[in-house]
């Protein structure tokens, strides 16, 4: 053996050593997670509406977790507009997204298989219209406040326009008049400036029956079961929530400041409201749980109120005069 070759051959030894010490490379999963099996890349984006392909008609199943054997929880109608809130997950070839429909039903869908998408983001320009059918006007309600102003009466009436009848108690002067859908569009939470009530076409019940009065903006949970409101109760406006039917009232915010405009975040987890207890009016955010982990958003000498949240929950739009005029 020439020496040459021997000094190769050591060297190799000395790294193979070398190599075999080192601590080995982190795998990375770039690979799993940009494919899946057989499943077409994925096109939709988490906060980003999206809809069904105009196909056939028969729409795309909404399942209670991404897999084929879940439970359909309902059918995505043919050119239905929703929007993405999770994923993607990839199980048995498909991409799945998590997704909530216009009513607030929310599930999992799958994107599609090889060569054919069954959703597409959504708007697209020149996009094919989905043919559909006509709603069933007769079986829809239609909730609205109805007088002058400081004088309002809600009323129920089917969209056809018969059977108009009025709910709950005139809103005297209230300080939102305004009516709020529950999620799954069958009850609106209102305020007459004094209690919270939710009514559906049969009639209202009072939930608050506070005789201190001052329980207004009342906002659902994303999942119907809870309702934060405003109240005066404690002797300064207190950021409340309680069950869907009155019970188990809870202050969140327990603070001596103005606190106002309670907004539930689409996941359900956080309410951002408005506190002056700065000085004047910002943005603040806190557990929906428990009222614990107050952040405030916003830091300037005007007003910011109303809060909004983006549909995946990372945004959170408001009302501001701090231009000179509420903006």
């Amino acid at each position: 053996m020439s020496n040459k070759r021997l000094t190769l051959m050591v060297i190799a030894l000395i790294v193979t050593l070398i190599a075999a010490a080192l601590p080995a490379s982190p795998v990375t999963h770039v690979a799993a997670q940009t494919t899946c099996g057989t499943a077409p890349t994925p096109r939709l984006t988490v906060g980003q509406s999206a809809r069904v392909v105009v196909t056939d008609g028969t729409g795309n199943n909404l399942r209670t977790s991404p897999n084929t054997s879940a439970t359909i929880a309902g059918v995505l109608a043919d050119g239905e507009v929703f929007s993405v809130i999770g994923g993607p997950q990839c199980v048995a070839n498909y991409w799945w997204w998590e997704v909530r429909r216009w009513d607030g039903m929310s599930g999992w869908t799958a994107e599609g298989e090889p060569g054919d998408y069954w959703v597409e983001p959504w708007p697209i320009l020149d996009a094919q219209l989905a043919p559909g059918t006509r709603p069933n006007l007769p079986g829809l309600l239609l909730m609205f406040l109805s007088g002058y102003e400081g004088f309002l009466t809600p009323q129920a009436m089917q969209v056809s326009g018969v059977n108009q009848t009025s709910i709950g108690n005139n809103i005297a002067a209230g300080p939102d008049n305004r009516l709020v859908w529950s999620p799954d569009g069958t009850r609106v939470a209102f305020s007459d400036g004094s209690d919270i009530y939710v009514a559906n076409q049969f009639g209202a019940a009072n939930l608050t029956n506070d005789p201190t009065g001052g329980n207004t903006w009342p906002t659902w949970s994303p999942d119907g079961t809870r309702i934060a409101f405003t109240s005066m109760r404690d002797g300064n406006p207190e950021i409340y929530s309680m069950q869907a039917n009155g019970l188990n009232p809870l202050n969140l915010t327990n603070n001596p400041a103005y606190d106002d405009y309670p907004a539930w975040s689409p996941d359900g987890t956080r309410i951002a409201f408005a506190s002056d207890r700065d000085g004047d009016l910002e943005i603040f955010s806190m557990s929906a749980a428990d009222g614990s982990g107050q952040t405030q958003h916003t830091a300037d000498t005007d007003d910011d109120l109303n809060p909004v949240w983006s549909p995946d929950g990372s945004k959170i739009i408001f009302q501001s005069d701090r231009d000179g005029n509420f903006e």
